[in-house]
């Protein structure tokens, strides 16, 4: 019994280790089968992968404890069976030792790499993304030491299969030998030395072990010593013992059994963590974005794939189209050209984001697929094309969720129509519409949705003795949210118009740029600007004829508006977008180049072709293709670098992506280059309001000493100077029109604020500062140079009414300074700004008229003696009143007078100013008989009575002061908001000038 104990023992004991061992190995496996999601930077992942990796460790210890439990006890066995000279049960001690000392090992070992991999992973979590590539090395390094140790492993394998076999053959030999004890202790004999034999093999293997557990091998000898003696000691086994010794060795065969299943599942682990380690994509997602640098625009939700069939065959950007010279393209010189030939398709670039994890992973253009719900794939389909695909290196400007360092995970990918567009035959609407859209049961049309798969196909090479080398195919798809637009082309722009600027935020269309056309219909008389007829590009060029395609542009003459202006070195740009951004239309190449058939026809010409040939090495931007990728960035950044100032000729030519011409002859635009404008700085100026009109001008402001104003000076000088002239004429152009309506103070927005035409006018006064302006600009004048030199002075008139201007708001406008060439001649020539001059004037309400003032000695300490004349009788007044005593408040106080005209000698006349008031309180006796202010004002008794003060006794020498104020009211001057109407009204300004007491005092 105690060997039938010993056996369940040692089965129980084999079969803990096995079950432990491996389904810890398993743990191990599933938590690296994820390492590449956890790499991808999701820490609270990594966090439990963490904890489970710590589980395994924590069930691992528990198997080893409970392993060397084991061993003890089979030492104990082995022990129990030597003192009783069992020779099966030692040789069923050695073979089950044998195989618990290897489970026990391999526990160890695995415990081993299941520490380093929690390093690891503590590592990743500390680390971040950072770390990311360090952390997957040091994952390799740990798999080829798991590997090693699954090859020892399979050594052990192969001897303890060597073993079993021998005990299988005395199995059956003790069958054969149970009559006889004597025969059956001859064969337990034989297999005692089989199984020394096993053991020896079982040594050889640990010995080659030991090289990877060098610390545990003076143990392991020592153990080994222990069952050897074990072993010698076992004798003289009894013949009922041998048959129980038959059903421990089938059941050591069948653990073993199990023991090679679990090895064989370790290859397999190891090859799916060599696949979750290895550097391919697990993640991708399209992306929205704006590309700062390049101007580029991604959606992660359209995509629209355009081309269309050339209309004919040419070079864009040489001097003909088809055989028909392009005209004005004279002396030019353009690279990249874009050929044409008839017929063919010409296939557009469209742009994707993608943004794929790991971030530090390789994708190649075949890799990339679009494919539909049901898993159509339009690449492989031919429909479309991939035809590049680079890391994207900009600034994506429209979305915040985009956070990335390092390498950032980022891919533009290039999509074309595919080759079967090719084909001959080929039906956009048939095949393409058919293969991006589906009709549901009414037979409607809707768009299907297509997602990006990466598709990548990898060679995982064999893991150890017994695997082979296989090939994976792993497939990452995005989500199903792009729109194939099924537009095969936009339609072709017939007309060309474009932007300059130097600020996006101001751009100046062409059509107010010079172009030193005055509207020629014949070339005889110089170069003519031509326009497609009918309107819309045409595949045929042909400029004479009654079948004529082209003819001049009656509308197109500019050479009475500005160059657009910018210094020497300073980029500005140009800009076609806007023309996108209607009708469906798509400018798809345009270049630049000088404008050379338009050189000064008025002065030497060969002078002016000659400094422009000079320059053009210096300018930036010209002379080459420009192709649009992005309909809203079709954009080209000039620079003039030259030395001096001139104005340079330029024109844009444009063509469809079918290669016809936007514009026949282009569109040309000029440019001076130079110092810039001259800025005239003058600051506020205040304009006290006033009923009449033409009174409200601001003082004097000297501007002969601004800096500014001597630069513009010395601009018309230089222009005049190369015109051959001593003088000049300067255009001076104001504008202080009020087009915004001034809010009121709930924010309402009152348009009857608002002014179409100039709220003030300048007037110009030379040094010697007569009375009368030297000129007057109310809009738009020319002043000879020589005139503009000898004035000194400004002032601002406002053109409007007091009651039409805000109260106390400051009126903006400007006046610009411009010379022209070839003004009376009518060739043309150019206009130049050479300064201009900001303006503004602020609406002061007045407080205290200029005449008023007390006369000497009649206020004192605050106070009015006022002397009081007498009447002789008692005279009745209207409304009961009695006029007991009088005085005219004009011989106590100055006031003011106003203007009426001149007398028949010349003479100026005055009346005195009846807008004053001087209110005494409490000074007189109503109707009923009670208190009122006595108000003094002109006429109130008659026409002759100016500011005549009328008491009766009673408020004479009475003892009491009376608080006097005097008001004075400018008339209906201004112009609040009112928090009733919610608008703005015109209302009196009556403004009080002045208080103080009055006693009254009869006069002795």
């Amino acid at each position: 019994m105690r060997k039938k104990y010993l056996s369940a023992l040692l089965f129980g004991a084999l079969l803990f280790a096995s079950a432990g061992t491996f389904t810890s190995c398993k743990d191990y496996d599933d938590d690296i089968n994820n390492l590449q999601g956890q790499i991808d930077g999701n820490e609270a992942s990594l966090t439990e992968k963490l904890t489970a990796v710590e589980n395994s460790i924590s069930s691992l210890q528990q198997a080893q404890t409970t392993m060397q439990t084991d061993i003890a006890n089979a030492q104990q066995a082995a022990q129990d069976a030597q003192a009783s000279a069992d020779e099966a049960a030692k040789a069923a001690a050695d073979a089950k030792l044998a195989a618990t000392e290897a489970q026990a090992n391999a526990i160890a070992e695995a415990q081993k790499q299941l520490e380093a991999a929690k390093a690891e992973l503590t590592e990743l979590i500390q680390q971040g993304d950072a770390a990311t590539q360090s952390a997957i090395d040091a994952a390799n390094a740990e798999i080829a030491k798991v590997q090693g140790a699954v090859q020892a492993l399979q050594a052990w394998q192969g001897t303890t299969e060597e073993t079993l076999k021998s005990l299988a053959e005395a199995d059956a030999a003790l069958e054969i030998s149970l009559a006889g004890v004597q025969e059956e202790l001859t064969d337990v004999a034989n297999r005692v030395g089989k199984l020394e034999t096993g053991l020896k093999t079982q040594e050889d293997a640990l010995a080659a072990y030991r090289t990877e557990n060098a610390a545990n091998l003076t143990e392991i000898e020592g153990e080994l010593a222990t069952l050897n003696e074990a072993v010698q000691k076992l004798a003289g086994l009894e013949p009922d013992d041998l048959v129980n010794m038959k059903n421990d060795i089938a059941t050591l065969e069948g653990q073993v059994s199990e023991l090679n299943n679990d090895i064989a599942a370790i290859n397999e682990n190891l090859a799916t963590l060599y696949i979750a380690v290895y550097k391919g994509i697990t993640h991708v997602a399209l992306v929205d974005g704006y590309c700062v640098e390049t101007g580029k625009s991604y959606s992660a939700s359209a995509l629209k794939l355009l081309s269309d069939i050339a209309v004919q065959s040419y070079t864009f950007g040489s001097d003909k189209y088809g055989d028909v010279e392009i005209k004005h393209m004279k002396g030019a010189t353009v690279t990249d050209g874009v050929t044409f030939v008839k017929g063919e398709r010409m296939k557009q670039t469209a742009h994707a984001l993608l943004r794929i994890s790991p971030a530090n992973a390789t994708i190649d253009k075949s890799d990339i697929r679009l494919v539909d719900s049901k898993g159509n794939d339009l690449v492989q389909m031919g429909l479309v094309e991939v035809t590049a695909v680079n890391i994207f290196d900009g600034t994506l400007g429209t979305r915040a969720d985009i956070v990335t360092s390092g390498v950032t995970g980022l891919v533009e990918v290039e999509f074309q129509v595919g080759p079967k567009s090719d084909e001959e035959g080929y039906d956009f609407d048939g095949e393409f519409v058919d293969a991006v859209t589906i009709k549901d049961a009414k037979g409607e049309d809707h768009s299907k949705l297509f997602a990006v798969k990466i598709q990548q196909v990898k060679d995982i090479p064999a893991t150890g003795e017994g695997t082979a080398a296989e090939t994976m195919v792993r497939n990452v798809v995005s989500a199903y949210s792009l729109n194939l637009d099924p537009t095969d082309k936009n339609d072709n722009a017939g007309s060309l118009d474009f932007d300059l600027y130097k600020d996006i935020n101001d751009p100046t269309g062409v059509s107010e740029i010079n172009n030193r056309n005055e509207g020629n219909s014949e070339e005889k008389n110089g170069p003519v600007e031509y326009m497609w007829i009918p309107s819309g590009p045409k595949a045929d060029l042909i400029y004479e004829g009654s079948n004529k395609t082209a003819q001049y542009a009656g509308d197109d003459f500019r050479f009475y508006e500005e160059t657009f202006n910018v210094k020497a070195g300073e980029t500005f740009y140009v800009d076609l977008s806007k023309m996108n951004e209607t009708n469906d239309q798509f400018v798809k190449y345009f270049y630049i180049v000088l404008d050379r058939d338009f050189v000064d026809r008025t002065g030497d010409q060969d002078s002016e072709l000659a400094a422009w040939d000079s320059y053009e090495s210096k300018i930036e931007g010209i002379n080459k293709v420009y192709t649009v990728t992005d309909p809203a960035n079709a954009v080209a950044s000039m620079k003039i670098d030259i030395p001096y100032s001139d104005v340079i000729g330029f024109r844009v030519y444009a063509a469809n992506a079918d290669g016809s011409l936007v514009n026949p002859d282009g569109k040309a635009f000029y440019v001076q280059v130079g110092e810039p404008a001259a800025a005239i700085e003058v600051p506020t100026q205040d304009i006290i309001a006033n009923i009449t009109k033409s009174e409200m001008k601001s003082n004097f402001y000297n501007v002969a000493n601004l800096q500014g104003w001597k630069d513009m000076i010395a601009a018309a000088e230089a222009t005049a100077k190369a015109n051959n002239s001593s003088d000049i004429d300067v255009q001076l152009v104001l504008d202080s029109s009020m087009d915004e309506a001034i809010r009121g103070d709930k924010g309402d927005v009152d348009d009857a604020t608002k002014h179409d035409d100039n709220v003030f006018y300048i007037e110009l006064y030379n040094s010697s500062n007569a009375g009368r302006p030297t000129e007057t600009i109310s809009l738009s004048k020319y002043v000879a140079l020589s005139i503009l030199k000898d004035i000194k002075n400004i002032k601002i008139v406002f053109n409007k009414p007091a009651n039409q201007l805000v109260d106390e708001h400051t009126y903006t406008g400007d006046i610009t300074f411009k010379v022209s060439t070839d003004r009376w001649n009518g060739d043309g020539g150019t206009t130049t700004t050479i300064g201009t001059m900001d303006l503004s004037a602020k609406k002061v309400m007045p407080t205290v008229p200029a005449g008023y003032s007390a006369k000497t000695n009649q206020i004192v300490n605050g106070k009015y003696l006022c002397y009081v004349l007498p009447y002789a009788t008692n005279t009745a007044l209207p409304n009961n009143g009695k006029m007991d005593g009088y005085m005219w408040l004009t011989r106590s106080f100055n006031l003011e007078t106003e203007f009426t005209g001149w007398d028949a000698n010349g003479v100026a006349q005055y009346d005195l100013d009846g807008n004053y008031t001087f209110k005494f309180t409490d000074a007189r006796y109503n109707s009923d008989n009670e208190l009122e202010d006595n108000n003094v004002r002109v006429g109130l008794v008659s026409d002759d009575d100016a500011y005549r003060l009328v008491l009766d006794n009673s408020f004479i020498e009475n003892g009491k002061d009376y608080a006097t104020t005097v008001e004075y009211n400018y008339g209906i001057i201004s112009y609040v908001y009112d928090e009733v109407t919610n608008k703005f009204e015109k209302k009196e300004w009556v403004k009080e000038i002045d208080s103080f007491s009055t006693k009254l005092m009869k006069v002795n």
